[in-house]
């Protein structure tokens, strides 16, 4: 349950950090450089949050899903050869 936990708010916490890295440049004074990273600034930090989330999911799916199916069959074993040591 931790490891799903951690899975869904590692994306959460990713977008929190890129709009705090943006956030100085788009209340800045001068409207040239605010205006400048809304179109070229981001539209690429938006796509790299969106590849990277997926890229995590992926990552934690596989992983999880590794883990599951070890689980799975170390408690199989378990049962199959319970009563004959």
């Amino acid at each position: 349950m931790l490891s799903l936990l951690v899975a869904g708010w590692v994306p959460v916490a990713l977008a929190l950090a890129l709009a705090l890295l943006l956030w100085p440049h788009l209340t800045s004074p001068d409207p040239g450089v605010s205006a400048a990273v809304v179109v070229f600034g981001v539209p690429p930090v938006v796509l790299a949050w969106v590849l990277a989330a997926d890229a995590w999911g992926d990552a934690c799916r596989d992983s999880l899903a590794r883990a599951e199916l070890e689980s799975q069959l170390r408690f199989r074993s378990y049962w199959a050869t319970l009563g004959r040591h």
